[in-house]
Formats: C-alpha cells, sequence, structure tokens
C-alpha cells in the first residue's frame, strides 16, 4: 500500500529546514560527499532527503544533526 502524506510538500517550513541543513554545510565547510561518512545514510538518499525534508526519519535527523553540530530545536525551529 502506497503512503499517505499530507500536508503540503513545499511548505516554507520544509524550505527553511533545508536551507539551514546547506548553510550548515557550508558553514562546516563539508560537502554532502563529505557527510555521508558520517551518516547511514547513502549520498542520493541525503540529496532526496534535503529536496523533502519532511521524509527524514528520527534515526536520520539525530545523525544529520550530530554530524552537523546542530541542535534538533534549532534546525526543526521548534516553538514552546
Amino acid at each position: 500500500m502506497p503512503k499517505v502524506l499530507l500536508g503540503d510538500r513545499t511548505s516554507p517550513k520544509n524550505n527553511n529546514i533545508t536551507k539551514k541543513i546547506k548553510i550548515r554545510l557550508i558553514q562546516c565547510d563539508m560537502k554532502v560527499s563529505e557527510l555521508t561518512k558520517q551518516l547511514p545514510i547513502e549520498e542520493t538518499t541525503i540529496y532526496s532527503r534535503l529536496k523533502h525534508p519532511e521524509n527524514l526519519s528520527i534515526k536520520e535527523l539525530r545523525a544529520l544533526c550530530k554530524a552537523l553540530k546542530i541542535s534538533m530545536h534549532e534546525l526543526l525551529e521548534l516553538e514552546e
């Protein structure tokens, strides 16, 4: 059975997550190919997740935050 995705796939929050990841890659002077060495994710999957960050799993998100030295709170802009 296919996945059911609810909501707008191009929401501004998703775009902000992608922008923050790309900015953090630049700040860390890191390329995606270097990032894949630190993550349990293939390079093609990372590009897919950058295009559609709503598909990131918790495991991938934690590994990504650790590799980029950014808190999950900062990356996701969690509001209290």
